[in-house]
């Protein structure tokens, strides 16, 4: 019982340090989220969002919901370009 009493403040300092790192773990990706509209302020579904990572060539598309919104989640973080397209619009 002495033995667990003088381990046990150790075992405290070091599950509190496990702790405080795991959620550094899960900032390691990003997400882009928005909303489609044409110049009046309608939404504007059906448009295909594509995002690639200029320092991997990665392309991730989506296409926007029917109130306009689109979320690429899960990005690595880095420098992205963007390209939209609504099928019909040059």
């Amino acid at each position: 019982m002495r033995r667990l009493i003088q381990i046990l403040p150790g075992l405290v300092v070091i599950a509190g340090l496990l702790v405080t790192c795991v959620p550094g773990s899960y900032a390691q990706s990003a997400q882009i989220t928005g909303r489609v509209t044409d110049p009046s302020g309608a939404v504007v579904p059906g448009v295909e969002i594509a995002v690639t990572n200029v320092q991997t060539s990665v392309q991730k598309t989506i296409v926007t919901n029917g109130a306009g919104i689109y979320v690429l989640p899960f990005l690595a973080p880095g420098t992205y370009k963007a390209r939209i397209h609504k099928k019909g619009v040059p």
